[in-house]
């Protein structure tokens, strides 16, 4: 062969390579794309589709979806774990007939990506398989395996040290198995905040550079409903100055209550009606103003128990007066919420069994409808109105529950 002939050989090779390197960076992308498409669809009917038949069916739509991306790209785990999270979802929204081959499914789907990279998107085919393994029931009935659960679930938070999923479900996992120092551990100080203005985030950002460097405060863009993260997920969340922008349907309170954990406390602080209605930015077109009754009916209306709520009046310098207000999520739902909703707020489903948050009720009938420390007689002016929801005070209702969540 000539050197001339070895030169055209040579070159012929070099293209080959530069055009599979170019398939495979093209295919890379497209498979990068659906990956955000069928993340931001299971987002959205996840979180902004109510409970029920339309949503299942929007999720059984999607699942067919993604098994379809999965067959065009079953060399990319990414696709893969996206697969096998809305494979476990349709099964947490089946039948009890049905769930099961579903989590099977899903679990051979992460299986594979598990197998491929175990550390991408987070780690999340370890995540997502622990998950699996620990909410699913054990033999006879399930594949569930705890040990299994706890070995994925301790590989993923080493792999993704600070991966938002990976410690939150390793944290659930191990409150499930009422290792509660431990899922305190796991939880300990991982602060996460929205704000839907990107001036203000950077602010936070700089404000906070060291935890925010060190996975301990997560902020995200974005707005308020719905908040990008699961049921359940939060002990505690604080909210200052911040409902006076919330929706007048009540959407964006309900979220507070949907990721707030049973048990949970959200404290709300507002600058009372009586203060802002002097200051001429507040009005009406830009701020809902409160006093301590409709503080209470925002909460209330979320679903959490009058009997779980304290309103104190915070009196600032300048005169300013303020509302701080303390609402515990009961680990009960009053039954006012259930016939509002048509299910108990706090509802999870976890592969096929679906899990309903006890309704309570009053054990004694409700009392005066006085407000807390308010006289029958009036102070001037003649009588307030009758607020539609009233604070604990003595000779009021507590309530109970039923039945308790394990």
């Amino acid at each position: 062969m000539t050197s001339t002939s070895r030169r055209s050989v040579l070159f012929y090779i070099l293209i080959a390579i530069a055009g599979f390197r170019g398939g495979s960076s093209h295919a890379a992308a497209a498979a990068d794309a659906e990956v955000h498409r069928l993340q931001s669809t299971w987002e959205a009917i996840k979180f902004g589709v109510p409970e029920g038949d339309v949503q299942t069916a929007k999720m059984t739509a999607l699942g067919e979806d993604a098994d379809a991306v999965a067959a065009r790209f079953p060399d990319s785990p990414e696709v893969l774990i996206w697969d096998g999270i809305i494979t476990s979802e349709r099964a947490s929204m089946a039948s009890a007939f049905s769930a099961l081959g579903l989590a099977k499914r899903a679990r051979d789907i992460l299986e594979r990506a598990y197998q491929m990279a175990p550390a991408e998107l987070d780690a999340g085919a370890p995540t997502s398989l622990g998950v699996l393994y620990y909410r699913v029931p054990g033999f006879p009935i399930g594949f569930g395996d705890s040990a299994k659960a706890r070995q994925l679930l301790e590989q993923a938070v080493k792999l993704a040290p600070t991966g938002l999923d990976a410690w939150y479900f390793y944290g659930d996992f191990l409150y499930d198995q009422k290792e509660y120092s431990k899922a305190a551990e796991a939880f300990h100080a991982r602060v996460y905040g929205v704000d839907q203005s990107a001036r203000m985030l950077e602010q936070a950002k700089r404000m906070n550079e060291v935890a925010v460097s060190s996975g301990r405060m997560v902020l995200v863009q974005g707005p308020f409903s719905p908040l990008p993260w699961i049921d359940e997920m939060f002990n505690k969340v604080l909210l200052v100055n911040v409902v006076y922008f919330f929706d007048s349907d009540g959407r964006d309170i309900s979220e507070v209550y949907r990721v707030l954990r049973s048990g949970g406390r959200a404290v709300i602080y507002v600058t009372s009606r009586e203060s802002m209605t002097k200051w001429p930015f507040a009005g009406p077109e830009t701020h809902k103003l409160y006093d301590r009754n409709e503080i209470l009916d925002l909460l209330v209306d979320a679903g959490f128990q009058p009997s779980d709520i304290a309103i104190e009046d915070v009196r600032l310098p300048f005169g300013i007066k303020g509302l701080l207000a303390t609402a515990v999520k009961s680990f009960c739902a009053p039954a006012a919420s259930v016939a509002r909703y048509g299910q108990a707020p706090g509802v999870r489903a976890t592969n096929g069994a679906t899990m309903r948050t006890p309704q309570c009720q009053p054990d004694t009938a409700t009392a005066s409808g006085r407000t807390p420390g308010q006289s029958g007689a009036s102070t001037g002016g003649g009588s307030p109105p009758r607020q539609r929801h009233q604070l604990r005070e003595p000779g009021r209702p507590t309530w109970r529950c039923r039945d308790r969540l394990p």
